[in-house]
Parts: C-alpha cells; structure tokens; sequence
C-alpha cells in the first residue's frame, strides 16, 4: 500500500476515491431505516414490535456526483423494516431492556446498491434524583452489521452512555457519549469512531389543533481512521414535531395524526487527505413527513428528504431526494 507521502504527490482520479467512500453514505442515507431505539424505548410497555412495508422514489441511490456523467440510477424502491424492544429485567431504580432494528431496501434500478442492515443490541437504564430533581442514566450496547449489493460491508461495535436532566418543567437535556468500533470490507476503512452530543427537548404550549414538540441536537464526531476516511466533523438538527387533536388530517374519526419537520447539516473536515487543500464536505439534509391510523393498529405514512451534498472536490458533490410511502403495523 502507498504511503501518504506518496499519495500526496499523485493527482487522484475524482472517480476513485469518490465511489470507494459513498458506500458508507449510501448506508446511512438509505430509506425505510428506523433510526436508533435506544432513546425511544417505551416505559408503558414491556415490549413493542413494529413491522413495515415501504415503496418510493430515490432520485439518486448511488450517490452518484454531480459532474459525472453516468446514471444515478434513479428509480422506484421498496424494502422491508422492522424495530422494536423488550424489557428484561425491570427492578427500580434499575431496568435492562434489549432492543434493535432491521431493514432492507432494494433500489430497481441499481440493485448492486440494496442496503441490508441488522442493528440489535442492550440498554441498562438507572433513575435517580439530583439536585431534588428526577433524572436517569443510559448504558448501552449495540451491533451494527451491514451488507451492500448482497456483499458484505462493515460490522460494528458500539457502547453509549447519555443521560436525561430536567432543565425547567417540560424541558429536557441529554448529553450522551458514543464509542463505536467498525470493521469495514477494505481495511483502510475500519475505524473507531467517538461522538459526542447534546440534545434538547421539550413542547410548545398546546394549540387547539394539536400538541408540537421540538427537539435541537448538536455532537461532534472524531473518526480515526484511515487517511482517505480520517476526519473530524460537526453535526446540528432541529426538529418539530405535531401532535394532531383526534379527527384532524385523519382517515379515522378518532386517529390521531402527526406530522414531522426537521433541518440538519453536518460539516466534515478531512486533515489527512492527501490533496492540496484537504477535503472538506458539507451536508444539507431537509425532510418532512405525514403519519396517519388506517385501521386498528395498522398506520400509513408518507414522506420526503432532500439530501444537499457540497465539497470542495466536485466529486462528492451529491444531490438526493426521496419519496417513501410505508404501512407500519405495530404489535
């Protein structure tokens, strides 16, 4: 393998190193994924299981750069997901609950690009008091384990700690900590990864038309790795979400529909990248979504994310936008 010095003084192809790295993207872009369960674990009940059917429109599944003149490979999609949780041990002040998620997601088109992924893993959750005030720490453990088009592409490691401290009534922060060891296919990849965060939430003041929620998060991220793959980066979100009163915007008389909003950008500074100046990307993610009660516990979704992609290196600028439309039954 070449050295970085070497490396340093060789003019990359723009195609090369771009294709070799948006695998890891495509993953994390993929539709139909449920994001991590480990902070929305439900205390009502022992156990929770949702199974979802999804189709959409991806117009760019590869991540194909926009100066390349190849296809993107946009077209429909459909795929298979299911989360959930179950309590293990439950013993106040202390509970154990394992939980995780799955999903598969089959773009027509560009199959070499079908995302399989299996996420399971454990939470101890403790509650105590502080400062006179209710509080809880999260210890928890979790695999992350992928393949692309059929083969496989990493497998990961991860340990989080978070905690949830009441700042006024409503109104709650969570710092968390996130040390993730991940084995990728090609070597040069694997990585250890940290990642620090800080999110907020709490509600608006009730409106007659419903109940909103917002919620701002902020983390940095260091993954060691690498020098094509090293970088430090800088991740911030904020999110609404709503609540309808029962009837509003619902199929049933007395379902309860939600929509959901958020904005996210995250910036990514490779030091080590052996160009002149280094790589720098920054990421525009935009999304929104409507969820309604079908018939019993079956739910209907629609939603839209548009994924903004900017670098200083042409090759990695990317633009995305999907259109997902899912039924979820929930057990």
């Amino acid at each position: 393998m070449m050295s970085a010095a070497a490396l340093a003084g060789l003019t990359i192809p723009a195609s090369a190193p771009a294709q070799d790295d948006r695998r890891e993207e495509v993953v994390r872009s993929a539709p139909g994924q449920y994001p991590s369960l480990l902070d929305a674990i439900d205390e009502r009940r022992a156990w929770r299981l949702d199974l979802s059917l999804f189709t959409g429109f991806d117009s760019n599944p590869s991540l194909t750069a926009e100066n390349e003149a190849r296809s993107k490979g946009a077209g429909a999609f459909f795929g298979a997901a299911a989360a959930g949780h179950y309590r293990l041990y439950d013993a106040r002040p202390w509970t154990l609950s394992a939980f995780g998620s799955g999903f598969h997601t089959y773009p027509v088109e560009i199959p070499d690009f079908s995302v399989v992924a299996l996420r399971p893993g454990i939470v101890a959750d403790y509650r105590f008091r502080a400062f006179d005030l209710p509080m809880a720490a999260a210890f928890g453990y979790d695999i992350d384990a992928v393949w692309v088009g059929g083969s496989f592409f990493n497998l990961g490691h991860a340990l989080t700690w978070s905690a949830r401290v009441p700042v006024f009534p409503h109104f709650v922060a969570i710092p968390s900590y996130r040390l993730a060891v991940i084995d990728f296919k090609e070597d040069p990849r694997d990585a250890v990864k940290h990642r620090w965060g800080l999110s907020l939430r709490g509600p608006f003041r009730p409106f007659s038309f419903g109940h909103p929620e917002w919620s701002l998060d902020y983390g940095f991220v260091r993954n060691n790795a690498g020098d094509l793959h090293a970088y430090d980066g800088h991740e911030v979100s904020a999110g609404l979400a709503l609540g309808l009163r029962p009837g509003l915007l619902s199929l049933l008389r007395d379902g309860q529909s939600t929509l959901q909003a958020a904005i996210g950008y995250e910036h990514r500074s490779y030091s080590r990248y052996p160009t002149s100046p280094a790589r720098r990307d920054d990421t525009i993610l935009l999304s929104a979504g409507y969820a309604t009660p079908l018939y019993g516990r079956l739910r209907g979704s629609i939603s839209i994310a548009h994924r903004i992609g900017d670098s200083n290196l042409a090759a990695f600028t990317t633009r995305r936008t999907t259109v997902t439309f899912a039924l979820t039954w929930r057990f």
